[in-house]
């Protein structure tokens, strides 16, 4: 054991700003079975919950996932994401 001398900071995260009206217009643009592409946001759950405040609902009209260090937004239904 040896006394502690230096404290080490915690990593920056990098955190995502994410732009809805963008993603919205995207989305939107999707046929159904297809998706948007994007970096991988800090917290899915989040984010999950934040698409379904644009009138979506979750597992019924997108799925939202994190795959290969990205994250994907599906289209499930033909329901519209609101910009804003």
């Amino acid at each position: 054991m040896r006394p502690v001398t230096e404290v080490e900071t915690p990593k920056a995260i990098h955190k995502v700003t994410i732009d809805y009206a963008k993603l919205a217009d995207l989305y939107n643009e999707r046929a159904v079975g297809d998706g948007v592409v994007m970096e991988k946001v800090y917290n899915i759950t989040i984010f999950r919950k934040n698409l379904a405040g644009r009138g979506l609902v979750p597992g019924v009209d997108f799925e939202a996932f994190t795959k290969d260090g990205e994250t994907v937004v599906k289209r499930l239904s033909t329901a519209v994401m609101s910009r804003g």
